[in-house]
């Protein structure tokens, strides 16, 4: 008995959405297109940036793929599934967001136009990763082994990594902010270098000139000095970090005490004077003249540590004493009997700055740091954020090349490399292989086209002239100089990490290969009239 005679079965609830086979595919489709076509224009230096309005009305202003997508709100599950993987890049090397976008677009794309010819998901997602293969190998012989020792080299990779400046004087203020913070905060580790970039903190405050941001030799604390009167200024500072409360701590049940007369009373107040009194005196027997608290300071604790010429700051974030532990090379002390002066901390000076009626306190001049803290200026909080936004993209391009000591020509010059290679494959096959190949070159081309056109250079005569660049013997380092808009030799002038290029081109393909081989979507929700009828039960 074939199953057409059985009587129909509901499987699905009535309010599930289905999208099968054309439809899904083409959704799906779709909706990778508009994604990419969202952040297009923001790639490269000469990239336009893009003004996102929140539900209360907050603006981000930024050129930034993930910041982009994750400040959107899309709903469609295919930008989720984007975003997710945009994040995952950021979070793994910090940049290369907008090229895994862009040719994750591309190559879904083409992908279509393959479909339409009868070539199946299947074939052309094994066929991407074959392509991916191919321009992983020619990206590690081009790759060249970067001496870390030389600074001007550096210098460069942090460049190329900042996009968003309003002029050539700014990206290089910022380069040597990012290289300097670096160079402080990495180790050699097990033959390696490692280094984590939450240990450089960015503090931004409006008020002024991007071109006044600085480096700070230690660590920047967004918090104030407790009390009133106590030195807003020490000099040659011995710091105490300590993670327990100085104050009477509360008993963690609700309980009663029954006082029946005043010199029970007295003698109560009394033993609590003299636990916060202990605790001060183990600060000031370890001859520390600043306190970093994690808890809080009650006011008989402020009054003692005043007496005793102790400057104190309360309520610090926990990132942020490890920062401190890191700058000073303090310890950072849970229990008052354990506070020693081999566990204090040192910085040659710790003072309170007051910016727009809000006071910080800064911790400076520690020796050899292995963290530190950027003052970030500007005129706009907007700005600020990209701005931040940049130097993490800068930190993470110095940082992965410690990592992993290998740089390739920016600018479009190793793309155009990489493309001449999968064409030079797909002259080799036949069939179908040889038009995925094809495709997959491609999309390798429109990143570079893309490139031209957001630098404001015509784009059919551009790529024609690094076609012929590429195509000669010495021709493998010519890209796009975006800054003075020219095709050129950037040997040396615009360096990219190759961990980055490569984790963007797999993360590329693996995102493609993903929504290509989606045949079907089911949506399941719950309607509105049953979720009503809930919230009144």
């Amino acid at each position: 008995m074939s199953y057409e005679q059985f009587r129909p079965a509901i499987v699905l609830k009535e309010t599930t959405i289905r999208r099968s086979k054309e439809e899904a595919y083409e959704n799906n489709i779709i909706a990778s297109l508009i994604i990419g076509e969202i952040v297009r224009t923001a790639y490269g230096p000469r990239g336009l940036n893009k003004l996102l309005v929140g539900s209360v009305g907050d603006i981000t202003v930024t050129k930034t793929g993930v910041t982009v997508l994750s400040e959107a709100n899309i709903e469609h599950p295919v930008g989720k599934i984007i975003m997710d993987a945009t994040k995952a890049l950021e979070k793994e090397v910090g940049d290369g967001t907008t090229s895994l976008i862009l040719l994750m677009c591309d190559l879904v794309k083409n992908a279509y136009e393959l479909y339409k010819q009868g070539i199946s998901p299947i074939s052309i997602s094994r066929g991407y990763h074959n392509a991916l293969s191919e321009a992983l190998k020619q990206l590690e012989k081009d790759a060249k082994l970067a001496d870390i020792s030389d600074k001007d080299l550096l210098k460069r990779v942090a460049e190329t990594a900042i996009t968003f400046f309003s002029s050539e004087e700014e990206r290089k203020m910022l380069a040597e902010i990012a290289l300097e913070a670096a160079s402080r905060i990495i180790e050699k580790r097990n033959g390696g270098y490692y280094a984590d970039i939450d240990w450089v903190s960015i503090i931004r405050k409006r008020g002024n000139e991007i071109l006044n941001s600085r480096l700070i030799n230690g660590v920047i604390v967004d918090k104030e000095i407790v009390h009133p009167n106590m030195n807003k200024v020490v000099e040659d500072a011995r710091i105490a970090l300590i993670d327990y409360a100085l104050e009477v701590k509360k008993t963690e049940i609700s309980t009663e005490i029954e006082v029946k007369t005043t010199e029970e009373l007295r003698r109560f107040m009394e033993e609590e004077e003299k636990m916060i009194r202990d605790k001060v005196d183990a600060i000031v027997k370890s001859g520390a003249n600043v306190v970093f608290c994690q808890k809080g300071i009650d006011e008989l604790a402020q009054q003692y540590l005043y007496k005793n010429g102790i400057t104190a700051v309360r309520r610090v974030k926990r990132s942020d004493m490890e920062r401190l532990e890191r700058a000073t090379h303090g310890t950072i002390v849970s229990d008052p009997e354990d506070i020693t002066a081999d566990k204090l901390g040192r910085a040659k000076l710790v003072k309170e700055e007051v910016f727009e009626n809000e006071k910080i306190v800064f911790v400076e001049g520690c020796e050899e740091p292995k963290a530190v803290s950027i003052l970030l200026r500007s005129v706009n909080e907007d700005l600020l954020k990209e701005y931040e936004r940049e130097l993490k993209h800068a930190l993470s391009a110095v940082l992965s090349l410690y990592k992993d000591p290998r740089y390739v020509i920016g600018g479009g010059a190793e793309l155009m490399e990489i493309e001449k290679a999968i064409r030079g494959k797909a002259e080799m096959m036949e069939g179908e292989e040889r038009l995925i190949f094809e495709s997959f070159a491609d999309s390798i081309e429109s990143l570079v086209r893309t490139l031209v056109a957001n630098v404001g250079m015509k784009p059919m005569t551009t790529m024609a002239t690094l076609k012929k660049k590429h195509l000669s013997s010495d021709g493998a380092t010519y890209g796009i100089d975006a800054i003075r808009r020219e095709v050129d030799n950037l040997d040396g002038r615009v360096i990219e990490p190759y961990i980055i290029v490569k984790s963007w081109l797999t993360s590329a393909v693996e995102l493609a290969s993903t929504i290509i081989g989606v045949d079907e979507v089911i949506i399941s929700y719950r309607p509105k009239e049953e979720k009503e009828e809930k919230k009144k039960d």
